[in-house]
């Protein structure tokens, strides 16, 4: 029986379901060159910037984003959440990395990523944490040491946020989360800690993330690949 090399399982697979573009579906990559070219002339004008919902929410760590969410990079990071789209980690890690360069900026101790946990609902149906991954390709991208750490977990249950406003969302998610003993990880005091998530809306999540961490003394700021672009989210540069 002759052997099934990987390089012949990807050849197989390819052959039977070949890699679409996530957001036009032609055929060849994960994201085409056009998309992933209108993706990049989507990113906030000189690099990531800091997002700010309105009204802002009380708790509300410095957030830092990539880029607006609209267009391709909406559809690119709906494929890669909620339909199984793993393989489109890599590009947006790299949009990631450049929120997380953004938001611990400043030179210092070892970078610690947290993602926001998933609920237990959604590893359930999704089978594993997509954004955890995401995170992972961000790192690749980073300079010096870099851990990703499952710091924080899930609580109890949270009903879905969509269609939810900010007050909404706010009580929602309102001690969601908690963070497990630093002494089961180690090395994290003292290091710049930024919290990752593929999107901010109201800022609910992340001020729940962020009051966890705080919850057992460490202070947060948060990346996202991209913030909501309706008229509550101001872009702005902001001087470090």
């Amino acid at each position: 029986m002759p052997i099934l090399t990987a390089g012949l399982q990807r050849e197989i697979v390819d052959l039977v379901l070949p890699t679409r573009c996530a957001a036009c579906h032609d055929r060849g990559a994960a994201v085409c060159r056009g998309c992933a070219a209108l993706v990049r002339a989507d990113c906030f004008v000189g690099g990531a910037r800091r997002v700010k919902p309105s009204p802002v929410p009380a708790g509300m760590p410095e957030t830092w984003a990539t880029a607006p969410l609209d267009g391709v990079l909406r559809r690119l990071l709906t494929s890669h959440k909620d339909d199984g789209r793993r393989d489109l980690a890599p590009v947006l890690g790299r949009l990631l990395a450049e929120a997380i360069r953004a938001a611990g900026a400043n030179a210092g101790p070892a970078l610690v990523l947290v993602p926001v946990p998933s609920s237990r609902r959604s590893r359930r149906t999704r089978g594993d944490r997509p954004l955890e991954g995401m995170a992972l390709a961000a790192a690749a991208h980073l300079p010096g040491e870099v851990r990703v750490v499952r710091l924080l977990r899930s609580v109890r249950r949270v009903h879905d946020q969509s269609g939810l406003d900010h007050r909404q969302r706010r009580v929602n998610v309102e001690h969601s989360m908690m963070a497990i003993d630093l002494d089961r990880v180690g090395g994290l005091r003292g290091s710049r800690v930024v919290l990752v998530d593929d999107i901010v809306t109201t800022g609910a999540t992340l001020v729940e993330a962020a009051r966890a961490l705080q919850a057992v003394g460490l202070e947060a700021r948060a990346a996202v690949v991209a913030a909501t672009p309706r008229r509550p989210v101001v872009a702005q540069r902001f001087p470090d």
